[in-house]
């Protein structure tokens, strides 16, 4: 069982990426074909495009589709420049936090002109709702990531003695009640000298093996605690971090870096979001929560036996999240034939299966979604627990017009937190008010 997510394919510089003027209205090259750009920030997404731009262009002699990647610590900031310019990709990939502000400048295309009225519901429900606005469909439903899960090291659990069913039921609490997760977590940690984190001698200043990736991590972390502890991250575009329940979980998550050591310390992790999946795929953290997103890094990467347990249970039930990721068409190129074409493709089972035949992530078009489930299947993994049942509670990805502007001013604040330099209740105060100062403002 094993898996990595980056290939490459038409890289894009970020010092370049200023310099693609031309790209929005889908240039003519020498032989009179007509070129659409595509970008995005994911290599292995990347890869599948291609294989679907070939497809596309066997179909429709005189277009060419350009597949361009940009890194994620480079991607919005050139793009947000690029597009409110009226240039950049014709077509590009966007995330629920950036989505309602290319909507709200008019800066991308409805999308009911290019794939139909009514083709909203050929697509997962969650992401059609996460890339809606104003009863209008904006982006065209790519990939979502599936549910969140534990990602386990088995043969770290097997020199601690613990059997991966112990990781079924799970529980914790902010409360006081049952909490199964800590002991375990404490049991899976370990010091230079081989002591687990139970052990009263335990050196916390020399930590050899993680029990755990309690970090700053949206995605993986923060949301399925915040969730499974019956809190909020938001409600609408306003920040709920102190709210009694969300302040609850962000106590409970800090305590597991600060006052346990289970986790690595946010010196490490608060400006490495790679850290802790690191050091899972070298063998020195047990337990890894984290989601579809990772399958390929985790199964290309590690030389010891895993698999991927359900998420630990709060007062409140196991909650997660599966967001997705969206093809938004810039305004600019809206009216280019060719533009529509290519993005009417994208919305179809047959421009939408090759992410789940290569494994890269659940396809959003509801009919090719069992690919991706085969995919691993045939290789050999279980990832029912990473599977979003019908019946499973699921807290809303973040959003808003003003996220990341918020999140600017924010951020230390919580930084501060995870090193131990603020308290947990005068921080989740602090970022709370200059958070929602930057959202009404």
């Amino acid at each position: 069982m094993t898996n990595k997510r980056r290939l490459a394919v038409g890289a894009v510089a970020a010092s370049a990426a200023l310099v693609l003027a031309g790209c929005a209205n889908g240039g003519n090259s020498a032989s009179d074909s007509q070129t659409v750009t595509l970008r995005l920030w994911d290599e292995n997404a990347a890869a599948v495009y291609k294989t679907i731009a070939e497809e596309f262009e066997a179909q429709n002699s005189g277009i060419d589709v350009e597949v361009e990647t940009v890194p994620w610590a480079d991607y919005f900031s050139g793009l947000r420049q690029e597009v409110a310019a009226g240039q950049g990709p014709d077509i590009f990939w966007l995330n629920g936090a950036n989505f309602a502000a290319y909507v709200d400048a008019g800066q991308v295309a409805p999308v009911k002109d290019v794939i139909g009225e009514d083709a909203a519901a050929r697509f997962v429900p969650a992401v059609v709702d996460q890339y809606s606005s104003k009863g209008e469909l904006y982006g065209i439903p790519q990939i979502f990531d599936g549910g969140i899960g534990l990602f386990y090291n088995a043969d770290l659990l097997k020199e601690a003695g613990v059997d991966p069913a112990e990781l079924q039921n799970l529980k914790w609490s902010a409360t006081g009640g049952e909490d199964t997760l800590l002991p375990l977590l404490q049991k899976l940690t370990k010091d230079s000298a081989g002591r687990n984190a139970l052990d009263p001698e335990f050196d916390a200043n020399n930590v050899v093996q993680y029990g755990f990736n309690s970090a700053w991590d949206i995605q993986a972390i923060l949301l399925p605690f915040i969730g499974s502890n019956g809190g909020t991250f938001q409600n609408g575009e306003q920040f709920t971090f102190s709210t009694p329940e969300t302040e609850a979980a962000f106590k409970y998550i800090v305590d597991l870096v600060d006052t346990y050591h289970v986790a690595p310390p946010a010196a490490d992790t608060n400006n490495n979001g790679d850290f802790s999946r690191d050091a899972f795929l070298q063998g020195r953290m047990a337990l890894f929560q984290s989601g579809t997103y990772n399958l390929t890094n985790v199964n290309d990467s590690v030389s010891f036996e895993w698999g991927i347990a359900p998420l630990p249970a709060g007062d409140a039930g196991a909650v997660t999240v599966a967001p997705g990721v969206s093809a938004l068409i810039n305004a600019a190129s809206a009216n280019d034939e060719a533009v529509k074409a290519f993005a009417k493709y994208l919305s179809t089972a047959a421009g939408n299966r090759p992410f789940g035949e290569a494994g890269v992530a659940f396809p959003a078009v509801s009919e090719a979604g069992d690919a991706f489930q085969s995919f691993w299947s045939a290789a050999g993994v279980d990832i029912s627990a990473l599977v979003v049942g019908a019946d499973q509670t699921v807290i809303e990805p973040v959003t808003g017009t003003k996220f990341n502007e918020a999140a600017e001013v924010f951020m230390p604040i919580m930084r501060e937190m995870f090193l131990g330099q603020r308290p947990v209740s005068e921080a989740v105060a602090e970022a709370d008010r200059v958070a929602n100062e930057v959202v009404n403002g």
